[in-house]
């Protein structure tokens, strides 16, 4: 998602540029991926050597994030100014904690290694 948001807010952006944001390389099948769900595109090639690709994001990247255009994207101050340690984590069920010993302590699903 990293990669997806900085094509999103920095389009026409080379993969190049992505990895300089980041500070990382970027894994071949992430953008690979995000072609494939036909979020991203390939705008056109930058006059530079090499002429990297240009990317940036399609019509199916707004359907699917429910955006009628990329104005409703919130600004990167707004992003900046978000709380992200406080936020909710909602990510994990509610298991009662005698449930996660049984699974640890074994059952029928045991078996012998």
């Amino acid at each position: 998602l990293e990669t997806l948001s900085l094509i999103a807010w920095r389009q026409p952006i080379t993969r190049a540029e992505i990895e300089e944001i980041r500070g990382v390389g970027i894994n071949s099948n992430v953008i690979r991926t995000l072609l494939e769900r036909e979020w991203i595109r390939v705008l056109g090639r930058k006059e530079v050597p090499g002429r990297p690709e240009m990317l940036g994001t399609t019509r199916q990247f707004l359907d699917y994030f429910n955006l009628k255009s990329l104005d409703q994207l919130p600004g990167l101050t707004a992003i900046r100014d978000l709380d992200i340690e406080n936020l909710p984590l909602e990510l994990l069920p509610d298991t009662a904690p005698e449930e996660d010993s049984r699974v640890l302590q074994g059952g029928a699903g045991d078996c012998d290694l």
